[in-house]
């Protein structure tokens, strides 16, 4: 796992996380609460992911970020790309 630009710290917790899971798991956050999600292989995955919640089994479209393309929350996890201030 490649994190780049992501401080010592986080890179550890995450680490920890996929010993104890075996995968790194990446949740849909709506306020408080999260939801784990899997990818889904998509043709156009160069510019969204697409994943399914597998609580609600509801198919969720998120830009790189994090952001949702149509929705709410956000998507979380190591592979999500921050968003950069642009100066």
């Amino acid at each position: 796992m490649l994190l780049k630009s992501r401080p010592s710290n986080e890179c550890r917790r995450w680490k920890r996380i996929q010993e104890a899971l075996g995968y790194l798991p990446h949740y849909h956050q709506v306020g408080r609460v999260r939801k784990e999600v899997v990818f889904i292989p998509h043709e156009d995955d160069r510019r969204v992911w697409v994943v399914r919640c597998t609580i609600t089994e509801r198919i969720l479209y998120f830009l790189k970020n994090g952001h949702p393309i149509k929705g709410d929350g956000r998507l979380v996890g190591p592979l999500v790309n921050r968003r950069r201030v642009v100066r």
